[in-house]
């Protein structure tokens, strides 16, 4: 197996899906040590297989998403478009949520590109409102 067709088991079937694949993978721990030498990313040469299929699902599917200040410069269908995109993982979205201090409910983590868009698209609204009501003073 090489580091595109992993790549593209990512795309298809998610990091989850991934990652539960080349669990049932027959590749050892050597093979994916020789895939993982082909990344930036430096791997021990003492990880186990199953760690090595963790960090190396999570290596190749590391997306940097923009900045928060320029998330807030976006509307909310950009916002979505771009999420579509770039595919961040829920891990990084939950970062962008984090910065903006914002709890994300269960319920929310089920449409979570939608959530962040509309969270971020109504604080950028209300930072705007507020920005032109101290100007008017």
């Amino acid at each position: 197996m090489t580091l595109s067709e992993i790549k593209r088991i990512i795309k298809l079937l998610g990091p989850r899906g991934a990652i539960a694949g080349l669990e049932a993978s027959d590749l050892t721990r050597e093979d994916l040590l020789e895939i993982a030498s082909k990344t930036k990313k430096r791997f021990d040469e003492e990880s186990d297989r199953s760690y090595l299929i963790d960090e190396l699902v999570s290596s190749l599917n590391r997306v940097d998403l923009k900045s928060t200040d320029e998330l807030l410069q976006m509307s909310y269908e950009d916002l979505v478009s771009y999420f579509s995109e770039v595919s961040p993982s829920n891990e990084d979205l939950m970062k962008v949520m984090k910065e903006l201090n914002y709890k994300v409910s269960a319920e929310d983590k089920k449409h979570l590109r939608r959530f962040v868009a509309r969270q971020i698209s109504e604080t950028a609204l209300f930072a705007n409102v507020a920005t032109r009501n101290s100007d008017n003073r």
